[in-house]
């Protein structure tokens, strides 16, 4: 069974959009890294439906397991190196993404 997932900014803000939130946070340690914490925190000070659900996500966060990451071009490129190294997966709603490390660590798209 999977208890450790890696979610990046976009996946994480999308399904703050449903009800999953909670069920999520019960059955799986979020692994993220700081970068994306901050990605969040600036998603929350916007005054859109984003915004709300990258709060919804916040109120979460002392459950959260941050990672430092190695600085990348993208949060996802340090994502990317934590899951290969820990051999976990990856949440992501980003096709390209999915496209450029589905053969190096398992995503869920």
């Amino acid at each position: 069974m999977i208890s450790l997932l890696a979610f990046d900014t976009a996946a994480f803000v999308s399904l703050g959009h449903t009800d999953l939130l909670n069920v999520i946070n019960e059955n799986f340690t979020i692994l993220l890294t700081e970068s994306i914490v901050e990605e969040l925190k600036e998603i929350a000070q916007r005054n859109d439906h984003d915004a709300s659900a990258a709060e919804s996500w916040l109120k979460y966060s002392s459950s959260f397991f941050v990672e430092k990451a190695k600085k990348k071009k993208s949060a996802e490129d340090e994502l990317f190196e934590i899951c290969k190294r820990k051999n976990i997966p990856l949440v992501t709603d980003d096709i390209k993404a999915v496209k450029k490390f589905e053969d190096a660590i398992t995503c869920f798209f």
